[in-house]
Parts: C-alpha cells; structure tokens; sequence
C-alpha cells in the first residue's frame, strides 16, 4: 500500500517533464492496487496526475507527518517578533534556482540576532561532524554548505538526529519558516508558527491540503523579513479542518485494512512512554575542533573508514593482478603465434623468390628459343612469300 506518495513537479504543477516515466508509473500503480483498496496521495497535484493516466482509485490523505497527535492539533502559540525574537530557518539547496533563498537567509540572520539555521541532509551532519578546509582555502558560497559560511561561523546551524527532540527544541523558538516542508511540520507540532516558503509542486500540494501558511518562493525578495511572513499568516483554517482531514485519513486506513493506534488501541501512549524513556540525540553541532565527546568516535570513524578503504584498494589491486596475468599470457600466445606466423611468412617469401627465379629462366629459354626459330624460319618464309601465286611484284618508288 501507498501512504502519501507525491509526484515532483514545479510550483505550477507542470507535469510535463514526467511523460517519459508515465508506463513505469502506470506498471507500479497497477501492481499497488492489486493489493490494495487504493493509492494514498500527497494532493491534488499527484491525484490530477495519477487520474490522467487512468487511475481513479485515488485518496488525497496529505503527509501521515501532521497526524502525530491524531485527531487534535497542537495550538499555535501567537509571538509578537522583534529583534531578539528567536527565529528557526530551514532551506533546501534545490530551491536555489527558483528564489534567492541565500539572500533571504543572510536578510534573516542580520535582523535576528537569535537565528539557527536547521539543516536537514546528510550532507550538512556531515559538515557538522567532519568541519572542511574552506575558512582556510577561502572559498565561500552564498548558501550554508561550507564551514566558511557566516551562518557555521556563528555555530547558528543545527542538525536534527531525531524527530523528538527536534520537535522539543523547536518549541523554545518564536517563529519558523523555509523552504522544507517537514522543518514547518516539525515545528506546527511544536506549536510554533511557521510559514513555508513554496518551491515546488510537493510542498504546494500539502501546504494547500492542510491550508498550511505559505508563500511562492518565486513573490520574495532577498530582504524579505520573517515578521511580514508572521504577520501575514493565519492558522486558523489549519486548525479547523485538522480534525476532518484525520477522519479521512483514518477511513483510508480502515479501506486498507490496516489498524491504527488511534481507533484500535491506546492513542500511542504506551509507544509515548516507551519513546520518553529513551536518551534521544539532541541535534548535532558545528564541531569548532575541540573535544567536544566526540573525537573517540571521529578516530574511530575514520580508522574504520582506512580500513575499508585499504581493504578495497587491495580487492582492486589483487583483482588488476589477476587481469595483468591473464593479459600477459594472452600477450605470450600472441607473441608465439606472431613469431610463428613471421617464420612462415619468411618460408613463403623464400619460395616466392625460387619460384620467380625459375620464371625468369623459364622466360629466358622461351625468348631464345623463339629467336632461334626466326632465324631459321625467317628466309623459308620469305622465300615462299615471293614465289607466291598472282603475287604482283615490288614496287620500286
């Protein structure tokens, strides 16, 4: 079964760009509804898409994400910013070529003094973890993805290990907004507002299913402020259509035959509880060097890297053995059949030359032989010649 499968598309849902994978797709929604009652959609964009290509056993149920407390929602905490309010920013390097995202977060963090930036890929915990050369290389970029970046160099960005405690943390912030979807949903269940900045089809589809506050990224400029996005939102309609949404949501369970805790067991409190026992991970900070607890890991971590990389350098060195020693012996057999074809070729060649010395002998009897016969055929001939028959005699002139 699918739950909430989204198609990737531009903001302005232009599926155009996805023709050419449109029989892959059809062969995986067939084989889905084979075994289920019908297909969990993101939104409206996916459901369109999935309709056109003949596909109606469809429901819209948006991101499972939104329903961590079942029916009800987390109230929104109303904030009033000001300089030192606390501000959450989440970006996604593909929305670099829609809106200049960089100039809207460096617009944040000189407003805000009391910015973090939460980074959500792998790419960025290992930033965080590992550091790079470029404060030393000067290399910089305008987007936080270098440790020469003012937003690492102000150690204002935070990796999130787990959704508990990024949810937990998120709830000492005063506003959130960006470009992520899940860094606004993790935060609208921390009962922080927040505004997504839209970029593409799958975080508009579930902005407008929720009725998430948000705006085109493509409307912004680089000195967009948070407080007119603050300002300009309303949670209101989020809130009240939260608890219909859950009802569809369950009812696409219940077509699917698939139990949930919330309609047939405890709510999750016996999951709650066992999750609140757990020393959870908070998120990850930009290691500036020190022993920060973690340098036996690091020491670990790149031994074992070595080790895996010394191991298959030796795979790949014993492998290139093997193929230079089955290469040098295709090379010796080429080379014996090379000298023995050399050898026969010198043998042809000596024939050749006895055979063109006979030929030439045999030439030179011929000729002398036809020379022999003119000389003694020659005066016969001409004799003849004259003393034939009717035959008018020379001419003198």
């Amino acid at each position: 079964m699918v739950f909430g499968v989204g198609a990737q598309a531009p903001a302005d849902y232009d599926t155009e760009w996805l023709k050419p994978m449109a029989d892959s797709v059809r062969r995986f929604a067939r084989a889905v509804l084979e075994r289920s009652a019908s297909i969990g959609v993101r939104g409206e964009l996916t459901a369109g898409y999935l309709r056109d290509l003949g596909f109606h056993d469809v429901d819209i149920i948006g991101c499972p994400s939104m329903f961590l407390s079942g029916a009800t929602f987390p109230e929104i905490r109303a904030s009033e910013l000001t300089s030192d309010s606390r501000i959450a920013l989440n970006l996604s390097p593909d929305a670099i070529p829609v809106g200049d995202i960089a100039g809207i977060a460096r617009t944040a963090w000189e407003r805000y003094p009391d910015l973090t930036y939460y980074a959500q890929n792998t790419a960025d915990a290992e930033l965080l973890m590992w550091g790079d050369t470029t404060p030393e290389s000067g290399y910089e970029d305008p987007f936080p993805l270098q440790l020469s970046h003012a937003l690492l160099q102000e150690n204002k960005v935070r990796m999130p290990l787990d959704p508990a405690t990024w949810i937990d943390e998120l709830r000492a912030y005063d506003f959130a907004y960006g470009t992520r979807i899940h860094g606004n949903v993790a935060a609208l269940l921390a009962g922080t507002p927040s505004v997504v900045l839209t970029h593409d089809s799958r975080t508009l589809e579930l902005c407008r299913y929720f009725d998430i506050p948000h705006r085109p990224l493509t409307e912004l400029s680089a000195d967009t402020d948070p407080r007119d996005l603050y300002e300009g939102a309303d949670f209101s309609a989020m809130l009240k259509g939260h608890g219909e949404r859950f009802e569809r949501i369950i009812g696409f369970l219940d077509r699917n035959d698939l139990e949930n805790t919330y309609t047939h067991g405890d709510g999750g409190a016996a999951f709650d509880a066992r999750m609140a026992a757990l020393d959870l991970p908070a998120s990850m900070l930009v290691w500036d060097g020190a022993d920060d607890g973690q340098l036996r890991y690091r020491m670990s971590s790149l031994r074992e890297r070595i080790t895996a990389a010394d191991t298959r350098a030796g795979e790949r060195a014993a492998k290139q053995a093997k193929e230079n020693k089955e290469l040098r012996g295709k090379l010796a057999a080429a080379e014996k059949r090379a000298s023995e074809t050399a050898r026969q070729l010198d043998a042809l060649r000596k024939e050749l030359a006895a055979a063109t010395k006979r030929l030439g002998a045999v030439e030179r009897r011929v000729t002398g032989i036809d020379r022999r016969l003119l000389v003694r055929l020659g005066p016969a001939l001409r004799r003849r010649t004259h003393k034939a028959p009717g035959k008018a005699p020379a001419s003198n002139d």
